[in-house]
């Protein structure tokens, strides 16, 4: 009798990835192991490991979730702003102010540099495609990619936990970049940031 054959369940890997978050956010990357993910997510490694066989392939199922999660968002705030000039990245303004990078899969990202800077190659080939899109739809393309530069970089200092920017100033430099872009490149909006 032949054996049955073993689908992977989607929901499990969804479960299997919010605990790998978890672990990552509550006791850093360095402690993210196959044994921790399992038990945080209550199963078996045996469980863990038939849907992600390796440290590398959690990792890289970490990157490619949060790739997909940021592109959808991307996508229908994008779609909303159809046909508009800079409405890519206004849709990248707002996807990052919706979510931006959960810290657990920045975390991860770092862990992933560590073990093999490959496994971040999706990440890579996801910034070099939005990358292109703005500049593409962009009034201005340098000013664009500085904002992308700008709204990145308030992402990374806040996923390395070394922002000096409080919640209310980070809301005005995203202020400042949104305006900046819908005025035509122009004069910053009228939102001026408190930074004492």
């Amino acid at each position: 009798m032949a054996g049955r054959k073993r689908v992977r369940n989607p929901a499990s890997k969804d479960m299997i990835l919010a605990a790998a978050e978890r672990v990552v956010t509550q006791q850093g990357p360095g402690k993210l192991t196959l044994d921790a993910v399992a038990r945080e997510a209550g199963l078996s490694k045996g469980g863990l490991l038939y849907n992600f066989p390796s440290k590398q392939t959690l990792i890289q199922g970490m990157i490619l979730d949060h790739v997909e999660r940021h592109r959808s968002r991307y996508e229908e705030l994008r779609g909303a702003r159809a046909g508009e000039p800079d409405s890519a990245i206004c849709a990248l303004i707002e996807a990052r102010k919706a979510a931006g990078i959960e810290r657990g899969v920045g975390l991860a990202m770092l862990a992933g540099l560590a073990e093999d800077p490959e496994l971040l190659s999706p990440l890579r080939a996801e910034m070099r495609k939005v990358l292109d899109e703005i500049r593409e739809n962009a009034t201005d393309p340098m000013v664009a990619t500085i904002v992308w530069l700008a709204i990145d970089g308030l992402e990374f200092m806040e996923l390395l936990d070394i922002s000096p920017f409080d919640d209310k100033q980070r809301e005005n430099i995203e202020s400042q970049l949104t305006g900046f872009i819908e005025s035509g490149c122009g004069a910053a909006s009228e939102a001026k940031g408190d930074f004492k």
